[in-house]
């Protein structure tokens, strides 16, 4: 297997593509705002978020005109520099004429003298003529994102590309390669192999790739949201320890808690703790502040809030919170962050710890209150639709 500079790229869909190339440094860069740097790319653009990443990372430059130009096809010189920046190859301004249609003065002759050299493009003719101004092919492309990512078939995985026999025999595989990752996904199943690949498109695959490629370097083989607070994040590797700061998700989702709950040298499991997921949303996995393949759907898996039926005190140092469903079910229901205890003049009264019968909430107070005392607890929306507040009273049910 061909050896090549790793980089901690951002996935999902964007857009991308330079006219100019450099040198691209690893990259740890948390979830990024909506592009604003080029003037044709909306906040809503669908390849906004990668572009804007991409950006920031001098993966892509856009025109002089500040302009990116989403729509353009993509062709192969383009293409070049894109992959020399992505895996942050040497490139050689000085560099002589790796095919027979560049010269030393050709402007993608750098780029390409790079990538040959790396293997990532083949040329034309029995390897003679790079053809720089070409157009890509999506069929090409696939190819192209296989040879360079060392993308492996995965065995027993289905691609479901409804229209696979348009392809060219010699790419069928690599475009089936690149479904069973998911860097190429439709709801239709088509891949439409012999159109043109647009600037936009380019940056959604080669960022999905680059994702893909990184989450198999750090052994990340599976997200799954357990409910609507918890995600079980899967290493095909031993993992003895987890830090909530090494997990993050686009988009933000507050991780509170993280938790290795099965270890072995084959797989590990880390379960998240986070603040409610919400319907209709897709979060994507940042795993020490670089972008994964994984996603997952709020719509699917976010459970219900839970409804609180009863809220008392209990005694002087203790508080309950009866709810309409079991408690245990969802982690962070238990999670002190989530309550916030004030005495009448708002002053937060400290919780020492909390514990989970069924569907009953105890919060333990570390010093016991006055009788008969006031105090206003709020539930955040991490465990209820919106943020609720009760008021309490504190009771001596020792006293006579």
């Amino acid at each position: 297997m061909r050896t090549k500079t790793k980089v901690s790229l951002h996935l999902f869909i964007g857009t991308l593509l330079l006219s100019s190339f450099g040198v691209v440094s690893q990259l740890n860069v948390p979830p990024a705002a909506a592009a604003e740097d080029f003037r044709d790319v909306s906040e809503e653009y669908w390849a906004s978020d990668s572009i804007q990443r991409l950006s920031e990372q001098n993966i892509v430059n856009g025109y002089k005109d500040d302009t990116y130009r989403p729509g353009e096809n993509m062709n192969r010189g383009q293409t070049a520099a894109m992959l020399a920046n992505a895996f942050d190859l040497e490139v050689d301004p000085s560099a002589e004429a790796p095919f027979d249609d560049l010269t030393e003065e050709s402007y993608f002759t750098p780029a390409a003298a790079a990538i040959k050299k790396e293997g990532l493009i083949k040329g034309r003719e029995n390897n003679t003529q790079f053809a720089p101004a070409m157009e890509l092919s999506r069929e090409q492309m696939a190819t192209i994102m296989v040879r360079a990512f060392d993308l492996e078939e995965i065995e027993g995985s289905g691609a479901g590309i409804t229209d696979l026999e348009e392809a060219n025999e010699s790419h069928r595989n690599n475009i089936e390669i690149l479904a069973q990752y998911d860097i190429t996904s439709t709801e239709d199943g088509s891949f439409r192999p012999l159109e043109s690949v647009t600037r936009a498109q380019f940056a959604v695959f080669l960022e999905r790739a680059l994702a893909v490629d990184y989450s198999l370097e750090q052994g990340i083989t599976g997200v799954e949201a357990v409910d609507s607070t918890t995600v079980d994040v899967t290493f095909n590797q031993s993992v003895n320890s987890a830090v909530p700061g090494d997990f993050s998700f686009d988009p933000a989702l507050n991780v509170v808690g993280a938790e290795v709950t099965e270890s072995s040298n084959a797989e590990s499991i880390v379960r998240l703790t986070t603040e409610k997921l919400e319907k209709a949303k897709d979060y994507h996995l940042y795993y020490k502040n670089s972008l994964t393949s994984g996603k997952i759907a709020g719509e699917e898996n976010a459970a219900a809030a839970p409804v609180v039926e009863d809220v008392m005190g209990e005694g002087l140092k203790e508080v309950t919170i009866t709810f309409s469903q079991n408690a245990a079910d969802q982690e962070i229901i238990s999670n002190l962050n989530a309550y916030t205890l004030q005495d009448r003049n708002g002053n937060v009264i400290p919780i020492e710890r909390g514990s989970v019968e069924g569907d009953v909430v105890r919060l333990i107070l570390v010093e016991p209150r006055a009788e008969q005392e006031s105090a206003e607890l709020k539930i955040s929306e991490a465990v209820v639709e919106k943020e609720e507040i009760y008021h309490i009273a504190f009771y001596d049910e020792a006293a006579e």
